[in-house]
């Protein structure tokens, strides 16, 4: 039967895109309560920041990394704000903090 590109079926290219929400789902739920364990005093305030840091669009390795395990609940609601940025701003932001340092230097 036709497929999609690369002669995948629609109906198995459904399948994997239904074990992948399956997957998410259940990552996300073992990040909500790690969140809720490990920081019951700030949880709102890091749930926000793992919402953002997680959606932004140039964050995609993070996020893949969370769903594959390779960076488990405990460790991720663990992550400084600098450890969950995006790349390209951590990489602005060590930029700007060698900029500092050259502007602070007296000479």
């Amino acid at each position: 039967p036709p497929g999609v590109a690369g002669g995948e079926s629609v109906t198995g290219r459904m399948k994997a895109d239904e074990l992948h929400a399956s997957a998410v789902r259940g990552v996300s739920k073992a990040v909500e309560a790690a969140l809720y364990e490990a920081h019951r005093d700030l949880y709102s305030s890091k749930a926000r920041s793992l919402l953002f840091n997680l959606g932004v669009p140039g964050n995609a390795a993070l996020r893949a990394h969370v769903v594959a395990g390779t960076v488990s609940p405990a460790q991720l609601v663990d992550m400084s704000s600098q450890d969950l940025a995006a790349p390209d701003a951590s990489e602005e932001r060590r930029a700007l903090m060698a900029q500092a340092v050259r502007n602070a230097t007296i000479v």
